[in-house]
């Protein structure tokens, strides 16, 4: 009978076809001709022999029409896990390889890790990495990030958005004498290290958590090791490093069944023995420790001391960011050691297969959601085509699963891997820019010319501005359309193929989220570009660097119908930019918003004298819209005084009357001024 535990959810999917994993007791178990459901929660519900169709389509309450079925070359595995992988260095990954560990610290990682208080670098990189790992078919990675709070922060973000399982690291270190400006004092570490936790676990991502991670005991004094294990004693966390003396971790607490060291080396027999008994785990990076001449680690005796066992990438030490590489490497080690000493047992490549899965669940202590096929463990998957088109594999004849496996842990990469699922969750492939849009082209076909209000927003690394292509092919009687992202904002292409097919849009709101990881796409051509398309425009709302003076005017003059008008995050509106604005259009605007775009006082009195049909401008800004260092006493008192002018506009015109305004401004980070000019009398504007 299947291997169930009754239905508890619905049931989201069902495959039909092989399934090999790992189990406690033997490395690789082949399952042929096997259904396996998955419910809506993501968790795995029932596996079963195809035979048993009807009744767990009965039990389960799926209809038999629906199961999937894999082709002859196809096959699931558990999805692979990176034990240890350094995020910052994939900047330089596959590069830099010619010095030893410290020296290559000192050239190449520390200059480029400094980079990463630029949140726009950022960004990009932590992009870049998390999409390749997951090609690569990376469900599980356990990411160093730097020492910079926020920048590791949007790390963690931009996993969970991307639907990767993960812990992220902000690194600790407070000592550091070949590159001085890259570590931090004992206090600044200790709260940085605790705001990163205390923020991280506020935003409740469902597959993202925290890790302790001082770099290693070289760049950390024992007094902040000893504070990092007391953090992470109390809030229950999982601790990561790299393992050179062991008594000094174990001397500060930071050995216990949540910490995963990397490398391993020189471990002696009593100190694998101190790993088993604390429940601590190693990750086995070969790569770098070949590709940097660290050592050699002897996968064999740590697996007879029933250590725990990974394998990590470790780039950029390591050159590749796929475990499929540390699958090979691995081997490779070990055929070393056989050279070595012929007696020596050769690792199988079965015994890797499960490190590479299951062993790095055990590793990072998360098995128990993760790293096979187990009933009631997430679905975290690789859906993989031996056989599949411009592929690296050549299938000669039909060889069985155990072969078809071999091969593609030898010779495949990620143009076998068809799907890659976390959590049950579909993540890969991916579209334009690295994104799903899996089931939207579906929906705007059924809605067709049905639809007149379209809204995206807020939806990063899930739909791109080719969800707008898309509309313009099937909703060509579009009125109002948002499209909002920081991660893909539109561009001026989509914008014309929007407009080629949906002429009758009176509304449009597609300023850029912020903040944006391409601040600048959003530029004067698509301004340009909306003022041809949609003349008629009622409402429209825009922003981002890339908008200026030229396209600014563009629009005022194409688009003389505009009621209602918000720039958002636009480069400073001065006088000459409002009289610019105004000369060539506007004199029908009822609505002018100004978010986070710096203005002068006498640009809002050009709008007002000029646009007589204005019956509200709204300013919002922050004192980080007008000074680069908000925090200086400096700064603070010109915004006083920029503030003070906005609010003595608000008694310039007897034509326009201020209900109330209240303004609080409590610190920089949060403070906000709300400057409104309103018609109507009863409103109420407060600031926050």
């Amino acid at each position: 009978m299947a291997n169930s535990k009754g239905p508890t959810t619905e049931i989201n999917y069902v495959y039909r076809g092989t399934f090999i994993h790992s189990t406690q007791q033997t490395p690789l178990q082949i399952l042929e001709d096997e259904l396996l459901g998955v419910d809506t929660d993501g968790k795995i519900a029932f596996i079963g022999k195809a035979a048993e169709l009807d009744s767990l389509s009965q039990t389960f309450g799926f209809s038999p029409s629906e199961v999937i079925q894999l082709a002859q070359h196809e096959f699931f595995m558990p999805g692979l896990v990176d034990t240890h992988i350094h995020a910052p260095q994939y900047s330089y990954a596959g590069t830099a390889l010619d010095l030893p560990l410290l020296e290559w610290l000192n050239k190449y990682t520390f200059p480029v890790e400094s980079l990463f208080k630029d949140l726009e670098f950022a960004q990009q990189v932590y992009s870049q990495v998390v999409k390749r790992t997951l090609r690569n078919g990376t469900t599980t990675a356990c990411y160093f990030a730097t020492i910079h709070t926020d920048a590791s922060l949007l790390l963690a973000q931009i996993a969970n958005d991307f639907g990767q399982r993960a812990l992220v690291g902000k690194v600790c270190m407070d000592s550091n004498n070949s590159v001085k400006h890259y570590k931090e004092t004992n206090q600044e570490s200790q709260d940085e290290t605790c705001r990163f936790i205390a923020e991280l676990l506020n935003k409740k991502y469902p597959l993202v958590r925290p890790v302790v991670t001082p770099r290693f005991a070289l760049s950390c004094t024992g007094a902040l090791l000893g504070q990092l294990g007391a953090i992470a004693k109390n809030n229950n966390l999982h601790i990561q490093s790299h393992i050179i003396l062991h008594d000094v971790y174990h001397k500060h607490n930071l050995l216990t069944d949540k910490t995963v060291m990397a490398h391993g080396c020189y471990l002696s027999d009593e100190e694998l023995a101190l790993f088993r008994e604390t429940g601590a785990s190693l990750s086995h990076c070969p790569n770098s420790n070949i590709s940097l001449c660290s050592g050699m680690l002897n996968v064999r005796n740590v697996l007879k001391h029933n250590v725990k066992l990974g394998l990590g990438t470790d780039v950029a030490g390591g050159y590749s960011a796929s475990i499929l590489d540390a699958v090979r490497r691995t081997l490779d080690m070990s055929k070393v050691f056989t050279i070595q000493d012929p007696e020596y047992d050769t690792l199988t490549f079965e015994e890797v297969f499960r490190l590479a899965t299951l062993g790095g669940s055990q590793a990072l202590s998360l098995d128990d959601r993760t790293g096979n096929f187990e009933v009631g463990k997430d679905f975290d998957a690789l859906r993989v085509n031996v056989a599949a088109a411009d592929g690296p594999i050549d299938l000669i004849k039909i060889e069985e699963p155990k072969i078809i496996l071999e091969k593609f842990l030898n010779l495949g990469d990620d143009r076998n891997i068809v799907e890659v699922f976390v959590a049950g969750r579909k993540v890969v492939p991916f579209t334009k820019d690295g994104c799903l849009e899996e089931g939207l082209e579906a929906l705007l076909k059924a809605t067709g010319s049905n639809l007149l209000i379209l809204k995206i927003s807020h939806c990063p690394n899930l739909l791109t501005d080719r969800s707008l292509w898309l509309a313009s092919c099937y909703c060509r009687a579009l009125q109002a359309v948002t499209y909002r992202s920081a991660t893909d904002p539109v561009g001026q292409e989509v914008i014309w193929a929007l407009g080629a097919g949906c002429r009758d849009i009176i509304s449009l709101q597609v300023a850029p989220l912020h903040p944006c990881q391409q601040p600048a796409r959003f530029s004067n051509r698509c301004l340009q570009t909306i003022g041809r398309c949609w003349p008629h425009l009622r409402a429209l709302g825009v922003g981002g660097a890339g908008c200026g003076i030229q396209g600014l005017a563009s629009l005022a003059r194409n688009c003389m119908r505009l009621q209602v008008l918000e720039l958002d995050h636009v480069s400073e509106i001065n006088q000459e930019v409002a009289a610019e604005v105004c000369r060539e259009g506007l004199k029908g605007l009822e609505m002018l918003v100004l978010s986070s775009t710096p203005v002068t006082p006498k640009a809002l009195l050009h709008f007002n004298s000029v646009c007589r049909n204005l019956k509200s401008i709204v300013v919002q800004i922050g004192i980080e819209d007008y000074f680069e260092d908000p925090n200086s006493p400096e700064a603070r008192k010109l915004f006083d005084e920029m503030v003070n002018k906005l609010q003595y506009l608000t008694k310039y015109d007897a034509l326009f009357i201020l209900n109330t305004l209240s303004a609080r401004r409590s610190s920089v980070q949060s403070e906000t001024t709300l400057v409104s000019w309103k018609e109507d009398f009863g409103n109420t504007y407060e600031l926050d």
